[in-house]
């Protein structure tokens, strides 16, 4: 979306809610689901906050569980494998049961 669309759809949120005013209305209306005006909206991802995003990383036949994908990999599967071959293979056993 381009700044003059983003400032289009401001405006259109803004004569809304100024039309459902003059109609005596008591909803307010908010084109986004956090319920405040577009120009207030905190669009920052988790990323952009500092939230780590774990790799997918092969290690000894254990693929470590990714907890979001990222867009560039959206199309790859993340697995999480534990196995006792795999276990046993980097030299460690399975916790018992």
């Amino acid at each position: 979306m381009t700044r003059i669309e983003f400032a289009d759809a401001g405006g259109f949120e803004y004569r809304l809610q100024q039309v459902h005013a003059e109609l005596g209305m008591k909803a307010i209306p908010f084109l986004h689901r956090s319920m405040v005006p577009l120009h207030e909206v905190d669009f920052s991802t988790d990323e952009d906050r500092g939230q780590h995003v774990y790799s997918q990383t092969n290690v000894k036949g254990c693929v470590e569980y990714e907890s979001r994908l990222s867009p560039e990999r959206e199309s790859s599967q993340v697995l999480s494998v534990s196995s006792k071959e795999s276990l046993a293979a980097s030299g460690m056993s399975a916790p018992a049961k």
